[in-house]
């Protein structure tokens, strides 16, 4: 499979597709589209695989090989599919876990020997500019001013803009796998304990704080798009649904308190909730809660698109 070259135009009467592969810490997440000859995308196939590829980062600086054989296989079963989809050439990006990790470059080899897929890993600021173009682009245009965050395993990125004009960007590294691992999230907890989370994700989103409250404020990431599926009860995820949704304050109480009662293996049957994601949800609700206060927002709008899309429409889009 090629990699990125540039885009072509439609064959024929068939739409040319193409695929973006987002190696995050926590999940793989995997997108084709196809352009019409109007350029306007559609999405062919959107889907996250829950490989994990930080579990045990911030505690050995290093990617471990379970974890990193889940990845490859994610990313093999991705590649296997965009072929079947007939897909031109695959961009390929990945975020914190990789950039954090002492033996990033080694993993990126791994997965290029065993894959054919050449990961660029991307720096934060980048991966937030990419993640605003995407819900700038998909979602109703916002008068005044506009910060989109995105958080994920191993960071949160932070994009603060006008419209489509970015002001400013930049990464922190707030994960939902570092605080699952230091405080037993995957685990039923006491409210005590969600305290001393939300406490120690206030202190490191120091940096967003002290700002006046945006105008609007979008929120995507595969933290954000669990908590809106058990929102809306979605058996069956429906990104038509989750797309352009709003989620209040109280609505992410509310689920603190129903992921802090119960340990991973009894929130798996949570209706919307992704099982794989059992483990990260209380901490990335927790993220989430602490990045509304901080920016005083008691709401905000939920984005189903992402990096991906970001990255699909730069790479292929001309």
């Amino acid at each position: 499979m090629e990699q990125p070259g540039g885009a072509s135009p439609p064959i024929g009467d068939r739409p040319v597709r193409y695929a973006v592969i987002d190696v995050g810490t926590n999940s793989v997440k995997f997108h084709i589209g196809e352009r019409d000859r109007g350029g306007r995308w559609r999405s062919v196939v959107d889907r996250a695989e829950l490989s994990r590829l930080g579990e045990g980062l911030a505690q050995r600086g290093s990617i471990a090989e379970a974890p990193l054989e889940r990845t490859i296989a994610a990313i093999a079963g991705m590649v296997d599919e965009a072929k079947r989809n007939g897909v031109q050439a695959i961009a390929a990006v990945g975020t914190a876990g990789l950039r954090i990790a002492a033996n990033g470059g080694e993993a990126v080899a791994a997965i290029l020997a065993r894959t054919g897929v050449a990961v660029e890993v991307i720096s934060g600021e980048e991966e937030g500019r990419l993640a605003y173009v995407a819900a700038t682009s998909g979602l109703a245009a916002a008068s005044g001013s506009l910060v989109v965050f995105d958080t994920g395993g191993g960071s949160s990125q932070f994009t603060f803009g006008h419209g489509t004009r970015v002001d400013e960007r930049f990464s922190v590294d707030v994960g939902a796998a570092r605080y699952t691992e230091r405080f037993g999230l995957d685990r039923a907890v006491s409210p005590e304990v969600v305290g001393e989370a939300l406490a120690a994700i206030a202190a490191d989103l120091v940096r967003i704080g002290g700002r006046p409250a945006p105008d609007a404020l979008v929120g995507m990431g595969g933290a954000v798009t669990n908590l809106t599926a058990v929102r809306h009860r979605l058996a069956v995820y429906d990104p038509a649904i989750v797309q352009g949704s709003v989620l209040d304050g109280g609505e992410i109480d509310r689920q603190i308190e129903l992921y802090r009662s119960r340990d991973a293996d009894a929130r798996r049957g949570i209706v919307g909730l992704q099982p794989k994601r059992a483990e990260v949800i209380l901490a990335g609700a927790c993220i989430v809660r602490t990045i509304m206060t901080r920016l005083g927002k008691d709401s905000f709008t939920v984005s189903d698109r992402g990096l991906r899309h970001g990255v699909l429409a730069e790479r292929f889009g001309t």
